[in-house]
């Protein structure tokens, strides 16, 4: 069946392929420049790329909790090829490893179905799974992504000297980017290499160590949580899970390869204990110590799970039904010894990969409620051996070694890489869970002839062949529905504004999320030689074009800066003339996870040392407490009540600024959140006090003022009610209506 789908269907899919692979990486450009999250990684991630480029050896100047393996690549980018380091680039590059991760993906998904068809789906499917990278531009998770899904490729090289050599290479590198990701991508390989026949008693007292051992690694990584009810579940369901796949390959190994494990495993061992060297005397040679290196690469990310923790909403129920897998399981081994392929398999696989595509399709559309596709994440995994069991295997057949390895090391890889949810379970679900894609494609593959067979003996049947009809088109048109919001973001790219940073051009943001930054960066730029922000938000050193005072630059320091890391960046501090200051304690509490900042010297000295000078939303603009300066591009209201008419305001808006080399002929004063305007100077009464001359809108006679130099503005206008709590800004129009600024209004 699979040989007529692709054969009779090349024509169509190929171009349509092809369609889509362009449609989707004019999306991505689209998609990730829409975007920037204020956490800021990924100005902590250019930061630290810029300073390692600069000189500044890895973990003993530049702060990073990354491994070497990232910044030589990095190197390799913007100091070797010249590409200009700044958010625009970066976010390019991001585009490049997206487009190469999905690619990957799905020409393993062909090379294990062969069906174009599935190969198409796994596209589709990898493409919007892997969303999440335009979230964070620059994170090291693109690179992992990029790896992890070649390690599935060079599974499936035939030549397994030449296998072992390349797969240890990779995840040698993955060890040296993130380490967690790189232990379980390890623990995996050893695992899937010692799935093999034990050919002596030390082989077979090893394996039994060695699976064990995995078996209680959810319990030995998440014993410092284990008091947590949520922690507990997950526990329970990852373990429950474990417990099929380990039995399987335990009990039920399947010959694979025809050379001994003992081979496998020196193959293995050398070539990774080389590329680690390797990438130690890259590192080395490059400035770091030793003992900086092992606090970077090894103890500085063991402190992550203790510091900050983002738990997956697990639920009790989850566990009944990961005991419900484990008993399926075992129902199988023991119906397996009378019949060797059971069709219930079959429809157990097609029931996995319609809930696995529903997790990886919907879980970042917002198409369903994100709580509902949380409870997928937590049922599946107890069902995953199923992707383990082919009716080729129950048969014993040895042809195809190659591919029967590849199975093995997505399935085991796959599961263990869904401990990386522990403990951050925000956009490393997606990264964790990457590898259940072409599990989508791969169970489907698998019971499409059962299902086809039992499907046309059934398509004679009026009714059903009804029902099945009206259930297609309701899907078919159900996602066409939602195309728009899956793959057609440049609606909302055209509708934002441009940034205009350095660097940033091509980045646009909703007005409001573009007013705010355009007020501090615009502050930062007038009033300091640099500036220290709590928690940090370091993007705001490249747009404000500001040197950073210390190599130690971090967006979430307060939860992972020491006490004398922080006191260095102090000392730096003192050095500066014009030192500001940027507060949000929205983010400072996210980070802390709302724990109090004791003993925190950096905290202390922002609190102590500065004064608020203006605020907006959560962030706070401070100066030097014997500083005397105002906050320029910003407007502040007054309100008065007007005692001729009941309910009625008078409001006076103040603006204070700088030079913007424009003309402005009109002023819009709008709430964002609530989509209203409020007085509009081109059809609404107001009094407009420019330059000691009072002028009443609207005015055809006005030929525009131009700001060419600071300068403050006052407007006065009656509104019919008082000014709710929302975000307002004053649109400055030029003479086409054209919005070329858009003025916060502070709190």
């Amino acid at each position: 069946m699979n040989k007529w789908l692709s054969k009779k269907t090349i024509f169509l899919v190929i171009p349509s392929f092809l369609a889509i692979f362009i449609l989707t990486q004019i999306s991505s450009y689209f998609i990730i420049f829409s975007k920037f999250a204020p956490h800021d990684d990924e100005g902590f991630l250019l930061i630290s790329i810029k300073e390692f480029i600069s000189g500044n050896p890895l973990y003993d100047s530049t702060f990073t909790q990354y491994g070497p393996f990232y910044y030589f690549i990095q190197q390799i980018l913007y100091d070797i090829l010249k590409i200009p380091l700044n958010h625009n680039h970066t976010r390019l590059v991001t585009i490049g490893l997206w487009a190469i991760s999905t690619t990957l993906i799905t020409i393993y998904s062909y090379k294990m179905t062969k069906s174009y068809c599935l190969a198409f789906l796994t596209y589709i499917v990898t493409w919007n799974h892997l969303q999440v990278l335009g979230q964070e531009p620059s994170h090291p998770q693109e690179l992992t992504v990029t790896l992890t899904s070649l390690i599935l490729l060079l599974a499936l090289i035939k030549n397994e000297n030449w296998r072992n050599i390349a797969i240890a290479i990779i995840a040698t590198a993955l060890l040296f980017t993130k380490i967690n990701l790189g232990i379980f991508l390890f623990a995996a390989i050893f695992v899937v290499i010692y799935s093999l026949p034990a050919e002596t008693k030390f082989l077979s007292i090893s394996k039994k160590l060695l699976y064990l051992s995995i078996c209680l690694l959810p319990v030995i990584l998440m014993r410092q949580k284990l008091n947590d009810s949520l922690i507990q579940n997950f526990c329970f369901i990852i373990t429950l899970g474990l417990v099929p796949i380990l039995h399987y390959l335990y009990y039920k190994p399947i010959q694979w390869s025809n050379r001994s494990t003992i081979s496998h495993l020196i193959y293995l061992t050398a070539t990774s204990i080389l590329s680690a060297l390797l990438i130690l005397a890259y590192v080395i040679l490059n400035g770091s110590t030793l003992k900086a290196l092992f606090n970077g690469v090894i103890v500085q990310p063991m402190k992550f799970p203790e510091a900050f923790s983002m738990l997956l909403n697990s639920q009790p129920a989850s566990i009944l039904v990961a005991g419900l897998g484990v008993i399926l399981y075992f129902y199988y081994i023991k119906s397996s010894e009378t019949e060797k392929y059971p069709k219930w398999i079959d429809y157990a696989k097609t029931l996995l990969a319609i809930l696995l595509f529903i997790w990886s399709f919907f879980n970042l559309t917002g198409v369903f409620y994100q709580n509902q596709i949380e409870k997928i994440l937590n049922y599946t995994p107890a069902f995953l051996w199923l992707t383990l069991i082919t009716e080729k295997n129950e048969e014993s057949e040895k042809t195809d070694q190659n591919v029967y390895f590849s199975r093995l090391l997505l399935v085991v890889v796959g599961y263990l890489q869904l401990l990386v949810v522990f403990p951050v379970a925000g956009s490393q679900r997606s990264i964790a869970t990457l590898l259940l894609v072409p599990a989508i494609a791969i169970n489907i593959s698998d019971s499409l002839p059962t299902l086809c067979d039992d499907f046309l003996m059934l398509w004679q049947k009026k009714i059903f062949k009804l029902t099945t009809i009206i259930f297609l088109i309701s899907i078919f048109l159900y996602i066409t529905a939602q195309l728009p919001k899956i793959t057609f973001p440049w609606t909302t790219y055209y509708s934002n504004f441009s940034i205009n940073f350095s660097g940033a051009d091509r980045i646009r943001l909703s007005e409001e999320q573009n007013a705010i930054y355009q007020w501090i960066i615009r502050n930062l730029s007038n009033n300091s030689d640099t500036f220290i922000a709590s928690p940090g938000f370091p993007s705001f050193y490249f747009w404000a074009q500001k040197d950073t005072p210390s190599t130690i630059t971090q967006n979430c320091w307060p939860a992972f800066l020491d006490t004398n890391q922080q006191q260095q960046i102090i000392d730096k501090l003192y050095s500066y003339n014009s030192v500001c200051a940027i507060k949000n304690d929205y983010w400072r509490n996210f980070w802390l996870q709302n724990k109090p900042p004791v003993g925190q010297p950096l905290v202390d000295y922002i609190d102590n040392e500065f004064k608020v000078l203006g605020q907006l939303e959560t962030y706070q603009f401070c100066v030097k407490k014997e500083r005397q300066v105002e906050l320029t591009f910003t407007a502040k209201v007054q309100q008065n009540i007007e005692p001729s008419a009941k309910n009625k305001y008078l409001v006076k808006i103040f603006l204070n600024l700088p030079n913007l080399n424009k003309i402005l002929y009109n002023v819009v004063f709008v709430d964002l959140r609530g989509n209203k305007v409020f007085f509009d100077t081109r059809k609404d009464s107001v009094i407009f006090e420019a330059e000691e001359k009072n002028l009443l809108f609207p005015n055809q006679s006005f030929s525009g003022l131009l700001l060419d130099k600071p300068i403050k503005l006052q407007l006065q206008t009656t509104l019919p009610q008082s000014l709710y709590n929302s975000f307002f800004v004053v649109r400055l129009l030029d003479k086409d209506g054209n919005n070329f600024a858009s003025i916060p209004v502070e709190k």
